[in-house]
């Protein structure tokens, strides 16, 4: 019974990895497209707008409120990264430690 019990407790850990890992991939693969969209909305800011074009002025500033929008939102992302990452790792010592008493019990 005891058995049966830690290898149940095992597979949850394992689906619970599973989820978080497939989670983590998502959010990492949403901070690249976000760099890459920073990256082109930092090149098409041109520092001479304002100077040389005989549009508004408020599309430059509306680039660097999205600038800011899109880094506020990267910093927000890395921070979940970093706290799933800790959480698989957190799983993968508990499936470390569920695996050697399985065996002590075995």
């Amino acid at each position: 019974m005891l058995k049966q019990f830690l290898l149940n407790y095992k597979q949850e850990l394992m689906e619970r990895k599973i989820d978080l890992t497939n989670s983590f991939q998502n959010n990492e693969m949403l901070i690249k497209e976000n760099e890459e969209y920073i990256r082109f909305v930092e090149a098409s800011e041109d520092k001479n707008y304002g100077s040389f074009s005989p549009q508004s002025y408020n599309t430059n500033n509306n680039n660097l409120a999205k600038l800011k929008e899109l880094k506020e939102k990267q910093k927000q992302l890395k921070e979940v990264s970093a706290r799933k990452k800790e959480e698989i790792e957190h799983i993968d010592q508990r499936l470390s430690e569920l695996l050697s008493i399985i065996e002590e019990v075995k």
